[in-house]
């Protein structure tokens, strides 16, 4: 199994987004700003999307934000919405509020989100035209090309969430993610 603190950086300084939280640079980021633990969609999606490039041929390891422990390991092919769903319940019982950090177990991919209000981030070992080919028919995520157009005003693919986000938080996102694209 790995260690959470050799793929996530959580450190006092950087324990939040905009702020980049890896210790390992990925490839590609996709960004979401949803519940992860409780938006059964979103969990699909990712789920979905992780199977798609990986084919089902890996496992992970679901890490609490809050201590760094891992909670349980996942199969790619179980129902993750079940299964999320009895770790949210878990958590919350033993008084963890706070998001999830899920690794692969080859360190191909991982997924941050510190709490259920912060927006959450997919780090991935694969080509960002890979990602678009897949997020271009999903609602759920945006990746640097989108925050780029967001800042210099162009194409808005969600107006709201530009309102609710400010200006630096996108800038932050463009020099800590957009940047660190290998």
């Amino acid at each position: 199994m790995n260690n959470v603190d050799n793929i996530i950086n959580r450190g006092f300084d950087v324990v939040n987004l905009p702020g980049y939280v890896f210790n390992k640079k990925f490839r590609s980021y996709l960004f979401f700003d949803d519940d992860f633990c409780s938006s059964e969609e979103l969990v699909k999606e990712i789920q979905s999307l992780l199977n798609m490039i990986f084919e089902k041929k890996t496992e992970c390891h679901i890490f609490s934000q809050l201590n760094g422990g891992c909670i349980c390991s996942l199969e790619m092919c179980a129902d993750w919405v079940k299964e999320i769903n009895a770790i949210r319940t878990k958590m919350h019982d033993d008084g963890d509020y706070y998001g999830l950090i899920i690794i692969d177990s080859e360190e191909q991919w991982a997924i941050f989100q510190k709490s259920p209000v912060d927006d959450g981030v997919i780090a991935i070992d694969v080509s960002q035209s890979t990602l678009n080919d897949y997020t271009s028919k999903c609602d759920f995520f945006f990746n640097c090309e989108d925050v780029n157009k967001w800042i210099g005003d162009e194409i808005r693919k969600d107006p709201e969430y530009i309102k609710k986000s400010s200006y630096l938080y996108l800038s932050a996102l463009t020099k800590n993610y957009c940047a660190a694209v290998v």
